[in-house]
């Protein structure tokens, strides 16, 4: 029997929660720990993303997250130099703790939503309340006061019995990691924010992919080789922004790994295997197109070869990463080895299977920009019908 991605997306996560509690008590071998968690994220945030293509029961549209252009790729690697500069200040000449209580408060705010949205699913199956308890739904418009009132309309939230268990859940593990700064509710968190991350952003081509990781790819060795920048910030930072591995219990030691390193990868894989679906519906991969009511089940089995590919390359490049960190002794960027590994298996790939056309003109926006331009002609050929029958109703009651 073949696993759904359902399952092997529940199989993932109990990986995840299995790593978070045996690497505090055994342990690991570094570049393993980073492999296993690294994969695992992505693997999980790259599967959710595929909910981009899916059509939003309220207002109809696909539910493409924030898709970005290539402007914001090129502007990308100028405003985390200049964020990662202002932190640098901020700790050198200001108290390190009410920097990171300020920093902490606010990312803890985050992350409570994060890790609520990214356990849901987990808890819908262990949680004991009946399906039809969690699922009742309740909506809750609120109305801005004063001069917003008229600038801005009323605000809808729709949430669930499951979302408030979720959050209530989260809220705990936030309070506990506030208290105790244990490292494994921090990598929590960090988790979270990933698999987050990864599945709500688009690049929206693949030409956007390559400026954004080449700019990073620069971005991360200037500042790892040229400055102690961003290994300052990144030691000085107690927030959930990294991934925290044990290398000694007795005297403690730690290893860091920068979300960045996981969540900027973790996107361009994703889109890999939004891809590989894009393929299989448009019937190139030489497979038939199932369909289920006409609608094409994201669930259902497609070949992923540009995803395992791209996921096979990011774990050879993370360990190759490791292994020059340990021989050299010092801090290393890790784009340096990831963005040509990374990038290098999408070209190959292509190559290979004779597909580099297919790749070169993909967009992902273009296909939501439709739907809204055609919602968008929808709403103004109603109004156009319901002027018209206000105007004939005009009319005979003029006529009466």
């Amino acid at each position: 029997m073949v696993p759904t991605n359902g399952q092997l997306f529940m199989l993932a996560n109990g990986i995840l929660g299995g790593l978070v509690v045996l690497t505090n008590f055994v342990l690991l071998p570094i570049i393993l720990q980073m492999i296993l968690y690294a994969a695992t994220i992505i693997y999980i945030g790259s599967h959710l993303s595929l909910k981009l293509k899916e059509t939003d029961p309220v207002t109809g549209e696909k539910q493409m997250g924030e898709s970005m252009s290539q402007k914001d790729a090129m502007m990308f690697p100028i405003i985390g130099s200049v964020s990662l500069v202002t932190l640098y200040v901020f700790y050198k000449f200001l108290s390190p703790y009410w920097v990171n209580l300020l920093l902490t408060t606010y990312l803890s705010i985050l992350g409570i939503a994060a890790l609520a949205a990214t356990i849901s699913p987990v808890l819908e199956r262990v949680v004991p309340i009946p399906a039809k308890v969690l699922d009742r739904k309740f909506h809750i418009t609120f109305q801005l006061p004063g001069p917003l009132k008229r600038k801005e309309g009323p605000h809808d939230f729709r949430f669930t019995v499951l979302d408030i268990v979720s959050h209530v859940v989260s809220l705990l593990v936030a309070i506990a990691w506030l208290v105790t700064k244990h490292w494994c509710l921090h990598n929590i968190f960090a988790i979270a924010f990933s698999i987050q991350m990864i599945s709500l952003v688009s690049l929206g081509r693949f030409q956007v992919a390559f400026i954004l990781l080449s700019g990073l790819f620069i971005y991360d060795i200037f500042w790892v080789f040229g400055t102690d920048v961003m290994v300052t910030v990144a030691k000085s930072f107690e927030g959930p922004a990294k991934l925290v591995f044990p290398v000694s219990f007795d005297p403690w030691k730690q290893s860091i790994l920068g979300l960045g390193d996981i969540v900027i990868p973790g996107i361009f894989i994703a889109m890999c295997l939004r891809f590989d679906q894009h393929l299989f519906e448009e019937g190139l991969e030489g497979a038939p197109v199932k369909k289920k009511d006409d609608v094409i089940d994201i669930h259902q089995g497609f070949h992923k070869v540009y995803f395992t590919s791209a996921m096979v390359a990011y774990c050879l490049g993370l360990a190759t990463t490791g292994a020059v960190m340990f021989v050299f002794q010092h801090a290393q960027p890790a784009l340096l080895y990831l963005v040509p590994f990374c990038l290098g298996a999408l070209l190959l790939t292509a190559v290979i299977r004779r597909e580099w056309s297919h790749v070169w003109t993909y967009k992902e926006e273009e296909d939501n920009k439709d739907d809204k331009k055609e919602a968008t002609d929808a709403d103004t050929a109603a109004e156009g019908t319901q002027d018209d029958n206000d105007e004939s109703s005009m009319e005979s009651k003029k006529s009466q």
